[in-house]
């Protein structure tokens, strides 16, 4: 089996090969968004693509195209494609090098300095849930850590700005069910992404759509859930009674999904024309945020709890 791990700070999953390959006359287009970092299962087959018969396309493109772009699957269930140079790819998951200490940036953004000092030269800017492997070595005592990239290279980065990873699992009913910090943290990283742009399949605060910020919300804090705006068979959220729902579970539109913060208040990546962005709405009609076109549309609360 072929591993491919990020190598970018933001690499895009197209949903056709000929997308990925900028084809002018492809369909589809970006389904979602990985982070430096990241990993996913290679394919063997890179798509179809257009018969000899196509006159738009000699044998001589054929042969590269096919060699520039990647079917893969993500570690949550998404398959796509994406441009072979976005990835360092390996043939097997023993040959990936293992980080002293994997951890994920925990800032919306985070520069990667040449030197422990905020005057080094700026190697590579991450976005926040990108994985680094940082090393136990500390710089001093300014809290300047060392991070190995994905080349082999260091860099340098504030202890401030990742956390440790927590590992992605459904959490137990019993243990988390009235865990309130927990409720609190799923909704306190909703809303990190608070005024970002919309971004058709972003996952990052230089655009995000509606599922990335719901997957984003859950991601950091250890569960991995279905990364599109539906409840999907064999993920940890599940349908529970809508007068059942609490701070940080998903409420859900006809293709749209919003992370519920109490109080009838909800936030979510909308590219509606008067609440652009990352907004707070209201599901009570005396509010003045209240969007009633998505509260007539309003079907399912969902939940890992």
């Amino acid at each position: 089996m072929r591993v491919g791990i990020c190598n970018k700070p933001i690499v895009p999953l197209y949903e056709t090969a000929q997308f990925a390959e900028g084809w002018p006359d492809a369909v589809a287009g970006i389904a979602d968004e990985l982070l430096y970092g990241w990993s996913c299962q290679i394919h063997d087959e890179t798509g179809k693509y257009p018969t000899e018969e196509n006159a738009a396309y000699n044998r001589q493109r054929l042969q590269e195209e096919k060699r520039r772009c990647l079917k893969v699957t993500t570690e949550y269930g998404y398959t796509g494609y994406v441009r072979q140079e976005d990835l360092i790819v390996y043939n097997q998951e023993q040959e990936i090098p293992e980080g002293i200490l994997l951890r994920y940036i925990s800032r919306n953004c985070v520069d990667i300095l040449s030197m422990p000092r905020v005057q080094g030269k700026v190697l590579m800017t991450l976005y926040r849930g990108s994985y680094v492997r940082i090393s136990d070595y500390f710089c001093g005592d300014d809290g300047w850590r060392e991070v190995i990239l994905n080349n082999g290279s260091v860099g340098y980065i504030q202890d401030v700005m990742f956390k440790e990873i927590t590992p992605a699992g459904k959490p137990e009913r019993d243990i988390f069910s009235q865990d309130v910090e927990f409720r609190r943290s799923i909704v306190n990283t909703a809303m990190a992404y608070m005024g970002v742009q919309y971004r058709w399949g972003g996952k990052t605060p230089l655009g995000i759509d509606c599922s990335g910020l719901a997957f984003m919300s859950y991601f950091e804090n250890g569960i991995l859930i279905y990364r599109d705006s539906q409840i999907r068979e064999g993920f940890p959220v599940q349908k529970i009674p809508n007068h059942m729902m609490d701070k940080g579970d998903l409420l859900y539109f006809p293709g749209h999904v919003a992370v519920y913060l109490g109080d009838g208040k909800y936030i979510h990546a909308t590219a509606h024309k008067d609440s652009y962005g990352v907004v707070i709405n209201s599901l009570y009609p005396w509010d003045r945020d209240f969007r009633e076109e998505l509260y007539e549309k309003f079907y399912a609360v969902g939940s890992v709890f």
